[in-house]
């Protein structure tokens, strides 16, 4: 029912999958990364995501796959929460509160990329903007 609550537990909880799980541990993020969708508010769902590439980064900061799928979530919901608003403060101050969430991921996605992992983090920008 409530995605939110459950996938901060997922996430606090990642570094046991290594050890009561047969899944690898790309796949435990990709599957919590594809659950953020699920998330409805934009600026929680991305606060969420900028835990998810904190978390994976810890884990393993080799890994990128989940970091482009939360990129890509972090995008289409800073454009719905734009087209949307925020009461109570101007679309300049409400973007800002996005800022640190991408600033991460991106961090996260470009320590040690390899040339075909940046081209499909330029394939998800170029199709979000």
């Amino acid at each position: 029912r409530e995605v939110l609550p459950r996938c901060y537990i997922e996430l606090s909880l990642a570094k046991c999958y290594m050890f009561v799980s047969e899944e690898p541990i790309s796949q435990v993020l990709q599957r919590i990364a594809m659950t953020l969708r699920g998330v409805s508010e934009p600026l929680p769902a991305c606060y969420l995501a900028m835990y998810l590439a904190r978390v994976g980064y810890t884990i393993d900061p080799n890994l990128k796959s989940y970091l482009l799928v939360a990129l890509d979530l972090v995008y289409k919901q800073i454009d719905f929460a734009m087209k949307k608003g925020f009461l109570g403060i101007s679309n300049v101050e409400y973007f800002q509160c996005f800022e640190p969430c991408i600033d991460w991921i991106i961090y996260c996605l470009c320590q040690n990329i390899e040339e075909r992992k940046f081209l499909e983090l330029m394939e998800v920008y170029k199709s979000n903007n």
